[in-house]
């Protein structure tokens, strides 16, 4: 291809990825209004809107009698362990500042900039990998692979860290394999992992290959620090973790662990049957045969020990073997099929075929031919999903939910108002206090497992829930709207 060819055919690619970003921004303006936003968001949301509100979600703070101490508290409270701890409180945090003052004009403007902040996460992270680690001629290309990950789409209209986390990690890459700033390079290492726990088996890989095979570090001294240097931007994305207590550490244990389970009780017990689910997902997001993927790994497998024997680029070595310990960990353990799982590793994938400055030898070529049929097929697949939005509004959930909201209102609209508890199922849409409705209940996401009734009772007062329960006690009544059924003792 001649140089001017070159210039044209990257032209045209950048071309297209502007037209994804117009998509992108055009999303962004689409479905603001709260109560129908997607759970993953809402939950970002609901971050901000504590902080801004001044919200006390669970009376952490009801015994402090000075009112501005007490809301100081709050706030605080809010940014350092409030929220979902799935994820670390730096990431939440950057959308209460950046998105959080738009509150005061309205919650709608506040949602449209938190969307552009998600946007603005995933392009700088895949412009800053391509025009630092790939060369300029291949950047384009590479730009447009990205596109083509598992799960892209998701992470560009979704509030979720791994763009975030990605670009702490390749800016820890550059620290330490260009610049040989160990210390400065595990400090964004630390903040990654503190972001979401899958960066820690990329971050385990490196601190290996440093040490072994390609001994940058050897001395106890310098182990030491890197270790104390990571644990500094751990903290930094979790600043909860400061907090001596052993509630803290077992909510963010128990996130962290068994997120991605349905099985609250088992981690770590590897399945073939989910290797398995996962190729039929794959196969179904790139529209390719499940062999594909089966003769990718193998590649992959034969890649490393090609590389062994051939003694190449170590540096290099280190994104595919990323690439196969932590999806390998995915696929094997992970019980919830969630394609965006596998953004993050497949992006170390990429990131080595591209690094490659020639290939030679068949397998490299196959391999590097494999994933282009797989990443031009997967670019099909991210323009119908941001072609059209994505989550749409289901009006009649919509419908449902505020059916919903008016009978339990109309249950306890007796006399003088009573506070009372809802557990609401967070698959549908899920309503706020202050934001869907005025009236004195506070509404519980319920997230357990094999939910009974009779329990509950002694916690809540109303169970909105799709599931349906043969009532063995006559105190408790049953009505239904729509797909969700209630569950509540009549007030006499």
């Amino acid at each position: 291809m001649s140089v001017k060819s070159k210039r044209i055919f990257n032209s045209l690619i950048l071309l297209l990825l502007g037209y994804f970003l117009f998509l992108n921004l055009k999303g962004s303006l689409e479905q603001v209004s709260y109560h129908v936003l997607h759970i993953d968001e809402r939950q970002v949301i609901d971050s901000i809107l504590n902080v801004f509100q001044i919200n006390d979600e669970f009376g952490r703070f009801d015994s402090v009698e000075n009112e501005v101490l007490k809301k100081i508290l709050i706030v605080l409270g809010e940014l350092i362990i409030g929220g979902n701890l799935d994820f670390g409180r730096l990431w939440n945090n950057l959308f209460v500042f950046i998105a959080g003052p738009f509150y005061f004009i309205n919650t709608e403007t506040m949602i449209i900039i938190e969307r552009l902040v998600q946007i603005s996460f995933f392009y700088i992270s895949i412009i800053y990998f391509a025009y630092n680690f790939i060369d300029y001629k291949k950047a384009p290309l590479f730009l447009l692979a990205s596109f083509s990950v598992p799960g892209a789409y998701y992470i560009i209209e979704n509030p979720k860290p791994d763009s975030l986390l990605m670009l702490f990690l390749l800016i820890s890459f550059k620290k330490i394999f260009k610049d040989e700033k160990y210390n400065l390079g595990f400090l964004f290492i630390g903040i990654a992992i503190g972001l979401k726990i899958i960066a820690v088996v990329p971050a385990i890989v490196l601190g290996l290959y440093l040490i072994y095979p390609l001994r940058k570090i050897d001395k106890l001294k310098d182990i030491f620090k890197i270790n104390f240097y990571t644990i500094i931007g751990l903290i930094i994305a979790q600043p909860a973790l400061l907090i001596p207590h052993p509630k803290i550490y077992s909510r963010i244990i128990s996130a962290n662990i068994h997120a991605s389970r349905y099985n609250q009780e088992k981690f770590l017990s590897f399945n073939f049957d989910n290797l398995q689910n996962w190729f039929v997902e794959l196969s179904q997001y790139y529209n390719l045969f499940t062999v594909f993927f089966g003769l990718l790994y193998i590649g992959v497998l034969n890649e490393i020990l090609q590389n062994l024997l051939r003694k190449r680029n170590k540096e290099i070595n280190y994104y595919l073997v990323s690439f196969v310990i932590t999806s390998f960990f995915i696929l094997l353990n992970v019980e919830r099929i969630w394609i965006y799982y596998l953004y993050v590793p497949t992006l170390f994938l990429l990131f080595y075929i591209f690094s490659l400055s020639e290939i030679k030898n068949f397998s490299s070529r196959l391999l590097t031919v494999l994933l282009l049929i797989i990443s031009l097929s997967g670019l099909n697949t991210h323009y119908e999903k941001i072609s059209n939005t994505y989550f749409a509004i289901d009006l009649i959930k919509e419908a449902t939910m505020f059916e919903t909201i008016a009978f339990i209102q109309d249950e306890y609209l007796v006399g003088e108002s009573v506070y009372n508890l809802v557990y609401w199922d967070p698959d549908f849409y899920f309503p706020r206090q202050g934001v869907t409705y005025e009236d004195e209940f506070k509404i519980l996401e319920n997230w357990e497992e094999g939910i009974q009734l009779q329990p509950l009772y002694s916690k809540v007062d109303f169970i909105v829930t799709k599931s349906k329960f043969k009532i063995t006690d006559n105190k408790i009544k049953e009505q239904n709207i729509g797909d969700l059924n209630i569950y509540f003792i009549k007030n006499d």
